[in-house]
């Protein structure tokens, strides 16, 4: 991964390529595509880095949160502050979920993705 610092534990974020952000995405696996279908977000990356080749990427990555399924909200405060900082930027904050049973989850880790595209960039999700 190319970065402007080595990502370490404490990091804010780092600096990364549009071809990495899709190359993580592409390693999430969902049972039920309609929570997070992969291929809608690779695209809209895509498209986007075409039209706008100087557009700016960003990671946080966040472990061992311990949050309840179905809040309707990830990210901490903090986390959600951080990305508001990159208007102009594509941020993919990558949360590690303990996904304990009793918040609702399977009992295992898993990896939560949160996107948030440029200010002025509108992403629709139709049903299919």
């Amino acid at each position: 991964m190319h970065t402007n610092k080595e990502y370490a534990a404490g990091s804010e974020f780092v600096d990364v390529t549009a071809d990495e952000l899709i190359s993580i995405l592409e390693l999430i696996v969902h049972e039920n595509s309609s929570d997070f279908d992969t291929n809608k977000y690779v695209s809209c990356i895509k498209a986007l880095r075409e039209k706008r080749p100087s557009v700016k990427c960003r990671l946080i990555v966040r472990i061992d949160r311990d949050i309840s399924k179905g809040t309707g909200t990830m990210l901490s405060p903090t986390d959600r502050l951080l990305g508001d900082k990159f208007n102009d930027d594509i941020v993919l904050t990558m949360y590690r979920l303990v996904g304990s049973t009793d918040k609702g989850w399977e009992g295992k880790p898993l990896w939560m993705p949160n996107i948030k595209f440029p200010d002025g960039i509108c992403f629709y999700n139709t049903l299919e």
